[in-house]
């Protein structure tokens, strides 16, 4: 197990050397190029829901977990 997990945090640590190795090669290569944000960056926006956004997800996870759905007029 400790051999296993050794491994892995040598290979994340090559990973890491080698983004680094790409960010010195740009900066001293070519300054202008050198990117504004991490390349691995991710921008997460927040969107905005709408009532018919919600009630289809409400639906879904009903159906989801094996409930039903009561649609006017049906009472049964």
């Amino acid at each position: 197990m400790f051999i296993q997990m050794r491994e892995i945090n040598i290979r994340q640590q090559d990973q890491l050397n080698h983004i680094l190795g790409s960010y010195i090669r740009v900066a001293f290569n070519d300054p202008s190029k050198y990117p504004g944000k991490p390349y691995l960056h991710k921008e997460e926006t927040a969107t905005d829901q709408t009532a018919s956004d919600m009630e289809r997800i409400a639906r879904l996870n009903t159906l989801t977990l094996g409930g039903e759905i009561n649609y006017a007029g049906n009472n049964d």
